[in-house]
């Protein structure tokens, strides 16, 4: 099972994919893929420094669209995130991009998908993240147990 999307663009269709091979277009090739909770703590931040300059925040006008969908991001970050603190969501990832074996063979996508679904088996993981079919199974469940032990804790 994969995702496909077909966009048109200057009159070429692109397909973007994220199946057992990750085609997510030039753009996106090298870019850094961020969990829900990473961007939940990033939009806290903003907000927070953002509320802190008040002065500044009046001089420029929101846009109505803008500050509703930016709204309805935050709402969507805030209910999926599952930490209560950013360090938790640094641990988690370090834990992911450095574990031994299996850290360095990981793409970003798969990273940030991994730390989302925190499955409880490797053939969920593998369901929901084709491209994972080429990790071996038993250092797969071995990150995913690790993961659920930090968040465990975590919480």
């Amino acid at each position: 099972m994969s995702t496909r999307v077909q966009k048109l663009r200057k009159g070429v269709i692109e397909v973007q994919e994220a199946g057992d091979k990750i085609q997510l277009g030039e753009e996106l090739q090298d870019a850094r893929c961020l969990t829900v909770s990473e961007v939940h703590f990033f939009l806290s931040e903003k907000k927070t420094a953002r509320a802190s300059d008040y002065a500044l925040a009046r001089s420029v006008p929101a846009s109505t669209a803008l500050a509703t969908n930016l709204a309805k991001f935050e709402a969507y970050c805030e209910k999926f995130n599952n930490f209560s603190n950013s360090s938790t969501v640094v641990e988690l990832r370090k834990l992911i991009e450095e574990f031994p074996g299996l850290g360095e063979e990981l793409l970003e996508f798969e990273i940030a998908q991994i730390a989302n679904f925190r499955c409880e088996t490797s053939e969920e993981m593998k369901v929901l993240v084709p491209s994972l079919h080429r990790v071996d199974d038993m250092q797969l469940q071995e990150l995913l147990d690790h993961l659920r032990n930090l968040t465990k804790f975590a919480s």
